[in-house]
């Protein structure tokens, strides 16, 4: 605005075309810079938010329900309940239960218990341990519960599925350090020197 009036009480002859020119597109951009602020300002605005919204990729429905299920398979020797992976998968109770048994075929609760039955059986073949505590390692509180589901879904109780199998002992492993700690050669007494020659602890001369 100050450059406008400057130019409006002295001609441009007084100032030097140079000048002139400068003061010239200063004026030329501040116009531009009015023009645009005028033009947004009766632009009626949209909401940022939805504007975001409507261009962002929509997740499938498996994706959500893939989170419950990993919920499940981490999480399945604590006391965790539909509500819980209903809730992993930020869905209500009702349409969670629908949309997993869609998807995966069983419901959420029988798949938690699968999943208990089947590292209840993995930890009566290769451990020693009894039933009752078996039964809590894997989730579950009724030992009678545990007992008629596992038999349900094996064919046999927990003790005739163990009594079935070989001992847990005989598939025992053996951690590799302690099978390279027992299994390294002894040290020997007499080390070869570089000429072949054996040095022993003898009395040297």
């Amino acid at each position: 605005m100050v450059a406008v009036c400057f130019l409006w009480h002295c001609p441009a002859s007084h100032l030097g075309l140079p000048l002139a020119i400068t003061l010239l597109c200063e004026v030329r951009t501040f116009l531009e810079v009015q023009a645009n602020l005028g033009s947004a300002a009766a632009r009626p605005t949209r909401p940022r938010d939805h504007r975001t919204l409507r261009h962002m990729p929509r997740l499938p429905p498996a994706r959500y329900l893939l989170r419950a299920r990993d919920l499940a398979d981490a999480r399945y020797a604590e006391p965790i309940t539909v509500d819980d992976l209903a809730a992993a998968a930020g869905l209500s109770r009702a349409h969670f239960s629908r949309m997993f048994t869609r998807t995966f075929g069983e419901s959420p609760r029988a798949y938690l218990q699968t999943r208990r039955l089947e590292r209840a059986a993995a930890l009566l073949r290769n451990t020693d341990r009894s039933v009752a505590d078996i039964c809590v390692m894997v989730g579950l509180q009724s030992v009678g519960s545990f007992t008629t589901s596992f038999a349900r879904v094996y064919g046999k109780p927990p003790a005739a599925y163990r009594a079935s199998l070989p001992p847990a002992a005989s598939r025992v492993r053996i951690p590799n350090c302690i099978v390279a700690r027992d299994t390294r050669p002894r040290p020997d007494s007499r080390v070869k020197t570089a000429h072949g020659e054996k040095t022993g602890g003898g009395d040297r001369p």
